[in-house]
């Protein structure tokens, strides 16, 4: 392999793992995913890539082109916003804030207006993403508990997760500092109950409404039967990050870069994750081959168990992996 310098298995450490079994039976053929990072990065020339994939609470690949490694911190831009969204669903468990809260200064808009991009016409009947009106979710949020967003960051976002490496931002727009392992632990965080119970990550992935791509801080498809929750953050022309999840498989990608290209050339602002080949590839990967919703499950004996002691080893994962195929296009290795 010429660019791409890593394919391993990798316990993220402080994870617990989700008491019920994972609906993924054995360790899907990742190589056509890690084929599309290699040939994005290729088509697009982007400098650097970094990205890994996380199923049930194990890091099962992770991948580095260029100058970019999985531990340099980059600005995740608005992948924030779902940072915003967890904070916010915390303390509507608490009892600290409603979704049907009224917002200052708004007449008719709510709290979950500004959560799904709906607060800007008729409250809560069309998408139209407002990074003005979402980064109003601040002041809100601070209200209700009295701390600083940054605080609020450090305490119920990356530390629950163990997120060390991890800088706070300062609003619910951007800002946060992440670097892909980091990024990892947050998505697997969400798959167990360190940081939200599963009614509250339930309403949070949900559409605001039919036809609407976007839930409460995330934007929200369906694929084959699936829940797919994810969002794209852009720093024009210096940076791009994606995290996709499927919550009913408990698989998670993450991916960084220093172009905005990642996002920017497929109009991931549609709200159509389709629209991007990885993401395209990652969930043809890990849905395409699973029996349709209400079909006999094919045996548990080869399942991940556990995340101390898993049934398949390194070794074993590797040998079930075609090595990447990495085209390295002018330079920057």
């Amino acid at each position: 392999m010429t660019g791409c310098r890593a394919i391993i298995l990798f316990l993220l450490p402080g994870l617990a793992l989700a008491a019920s079994l994972p609906r993924l039976q054995t360790v899907p053929n990742l190589a056509p995913v890690v084929d599309s990072l290699s040939q994005l990065r290729t088509r697009l020339a982007i400098p650097g890539l970094a990205a890994a994939i996380v199923i049930d609470g194990q890091m099962v690949w992770r991948g580095e082109w260029g100058n970019l490694t999985t531990t340099s911190l980059r600005d995740v831009a608005s992948v924030t916003k779902t940072m915003a969204a967890v904070i916010a669903m915390q303390q509507v468990e608490r009892g600290q804030l409603g979704l049907q809260d009224a917002v200052p200064g708004l007449p008719g808009v709510q709290v979950r207006h500004l959560l799904s991009h709906t607060s800007v016409g008729r409250p809560g009947a069309i998408f139209h993403y407002n990074n003005l009106r979402y980064g109003a979710l601040t002041a809100i949020l601070e209200r209700g508990t009295g701390q600083s967003f940054a605080r609020l960051l450090q305490a119920r976002v990356f530390s629950p997760a163990g997120m060390r490496g991890t800088r706070p931002g300062t609003n619910s727009i951007s800002g946060v500092v992440s670097h892909v392992e980091d990024l990892a632990r947050f998505m697997a965080a969400l798959d167990g109950d360190q940081m939200l119970g599963e009614r509250q990550k339930q309403w949070m992935w949900m559409p605001m409404g039919a036809g609407l791509p976007y839930a409460l801080g995330w934007y929200s498809q369906s694929y084959l039967g699936q829940r797919v929750v994810w969002h794209y953050g852009q720093l024009n022309g210096y940076g791009s990050s994606l995290v996709v999840k499927i919550p009913g498989l408990r698989a998670n990608l993450v991916v960084l870069s220093n172009s905005s290209l990642l996002s920017d050339a497929y109009h991931l602002e549609s709200g159509d994750i389709l629209r991007s080949p990885l993401g395209r590839s990652f969930l043809a990967a890990l849905v395409d081959h699973l029996p349709a919703p209400g079909a006999i499950p094919v045996s548990r004996s080869s399942s991940i168990t556990s995340l101390a002691t898993p049934t398949l080893s390194p070794k074993r994962i590797l040998a079930r992996q075609p090595k990447p195929r990495t085209i390295v296009h002018g330079g920057g290795l």
